[in-house]
């Protein structure tokens, strides 16, 4: 049979799938390094690939103490009873998707591959810039946009309501131990705004190390705020934050920073060992094939995402409300 050579749509279909699977691990990366909550949890290994499938996203919780440790004595025993200590968060997988659309005017009038290669360098830049916007905007929100098809944020998970609603389809207002803490600010920000901020961070922690707060993020007027107060002793605490080029202050030896999407006087107190994304590695950022639009000599493809922003123990992430200036 004679050798069929590919047409020309197929020769384009092909040269924007192959770049964009050329430069699909930076693009992934670069959407969760360009802001810096998701560059600081992916650097502490907050971003997970959950290769498991299944139809929900299920997350075992440790929920109490094991109660057969007791002192001893010569000749006593030890209990051997079960203690019931472990449980399952169960979280919707959610999807994330955009579009990369190519006109047929557009493919007709760039002739040579170079300008096909700029073309698409220029779709997928904008879609990245878009996507990490998108994702920001989502860790602000409580997951109910869209229909709640929006990927969880922080305002459901370390709720300014903690003993109501549910989360990972645990309600928090029958089970005390699955509440985040929360403070609502004192007064002034200038006179209590650091006192409030030890206090829910002992909270969050109790004193235990690997339950301590390693970030706190919050809006860029608190932020100034506090920066006011720390200005003689403010100092760059995380060599990583600061070659990252992000703006970061300290709190007792972590870094605070700040989005323009977090909610206005709010302040949260994280811990990036329980909070993070978890990812269907394969359903990264995945392209789908190129189609045709209907009544149109133009062509389509979509870029998928899978995964979901996820808690495994609320009672160690807190928030700070209504901070004020005045």
């Amino acid at each position: 049979m004679p050798l069929t050579m590919p047409t020309r749509i197929e020769t384009l279909d092909d040269l924007y799938v192959s770049t964009w699977n050329n430069r699909k691990s930076a693009v992934t990366d670069q959407i969760f390094e360009a802001t810096p909550f998701y560059f600081y949890t992916k650097k502490k290994g907050g971003i997970k690939l959950n290769g498991t499938g299944g139809r929900y996203l299920e997350i075992p919780l440790s929920y109490a103490k094991n109660e057969t440790i007791s002192s001893l004595g010569k000749g006593d025993t030890i209990s051997i009873s079960d203690t019931k200590f472990l449980t399952t968060a169960q979280y919707e997988w959610k999807f994330v998707a955009g579009s990369v659309v190519r006109y047929y005017v557009d493919d007709a009038k760039n002739k040579s591959k170079q300008q096909h290669l700029n073309l698409a360098n220029a779709k997928i830049d904008n879609l990245r810039r878009s996507l990490t916007d998108k994702f920001e905007e989502f860790l602000f929100s409580d997951g109910t946009g869209n229909g709640s098809k929006d990927p969880e944020g922080l305002l459901n998970l370390v709720d300014p309501s903690p003993t109501t609603g549910t989360v990972g389809n645990i309600n928090a207002a029958t089970y005390s131990w699955w509440r985040n803490k929360q403070k609502t600010a004192t007064g002034v920000a200038s006179v209590y705004l650091v006192s409030d901020m030890r206090t829910i961070f002992d909270d969050c922690s109790k004193g235990q190390k690997s339950d301590m707060p390693n970030i706190i993020v919050t809006d860029n007027t608190s932020y100034n705020l506090y920066e006011d107060e720390v200005m003689e002793q403010k100092q760059v605490v995380n060599k990583d934050m600061a070659d990252a080029m992000f703006q970061t202050v300290n709190f007792r030896g972590i870094p605070l920073i700040w989005s323009a999407q977090c909610t206005s006087g709010y302040m949260y107190f994280l811990n990036t060992d329980y909070l993070g994304l978890n990812v269907d590695p394969d359903i990264n950022f995945t392209a789908t094939e190129w189609k045709s639009i209907p009544n149109q000599l133009d062509r389509v493809m979509q870029i998928v995402w899978k995964g979901n922003l996820i808690t495994s123990r609320r009672a160690s992430l807190g928030v700070l409300t209504s901070i004020s200036p005045t």
